[in-house]
């Protein structure tokens, strides 16, 4: 939902279909395994990841606090320094507001009050819809979304498509896991990748 991408009522997939997809393929990748063939889907792996190493932060958008500076920065090839690829592509609709730490001559990276703010603002712990969630250990804040979603950092992330696969993926991933079948015999696998 984000930049020029974000088209207000375009038409998207529906969670559910696409975890009902995504299983499917967890099957074929399995049948793939059994028969002797390695392939590791990668959303899966950092999912499993971050509910098995609490420390596992190679996902910015599954991190409390937020990734946005800490785990990325974009350079742009205007010269501009943004806190990730979502702050750029925001800058681009929200023409008012500067996403930008400046630029690569003049960067304000550690004054920059925006991205103060911004930062301070995105401990899951204390936001609607995930204080109380199983999965808050896991998962993390993505402000760039909250504020292309709702119009600020904050938001009720639970209302989100970001929020619906997320818990979707955790759910299907421990389902297999606790059921000891196939799939999840594979998912452990692929954790000592």
């Amino acid at each position: 939902p984000y930049g020029f991408a974000n088209k207000g009522n375009a038409k998207t997939y529906d969670i559910k279909a696409f975890m009902a997809f995504y299983e499917q393929l967890l099957k074929v990748l399995n049948r793939k395994r059994l028969a002797g063939e390695r392939i590791i889907e990668h959303s899966a792996l950092i999912h499993l990841r971050r509910i098995f190493n609490a420390d596992y932060s190679g996902y910015a958008d599954l991190k409390s606090p937020s990734g946005l500076i800490l785990n990325c920065i974009m350079f742009n090839y205007d010269g501009r320094i943004y806190g990730s690829d979502e702050a750029r592509m925001l800058q681009k609709t929200n023409p008012d507001i500067d996403f930008s730490l400046g630029t690569i001559q003049e960067p304000v990276i550690e004054s920059n009050s925006l991205y103060k703010s911004i930062l301070s603002q995105s401990f899951i712990s204390v936001h609607p819809g995930c204080a109380s969630c199983a999965y808050q250990p896991f998962c993390g804040s993505d402000p760039c979304q909250n504020i292309s979603v709702f119009g600020e950092p904050i938001g009720d992330k639970s209302l989100s498509r970001f929020c619906q696969y997320h818990k979707a993926m955790f759910t299907l991933i421990l389902k297999h896991l606790y059921a000891e079948d196939g799939i999840g015999e594979m998912l452990k696998e692929w954790l000592h990748e």
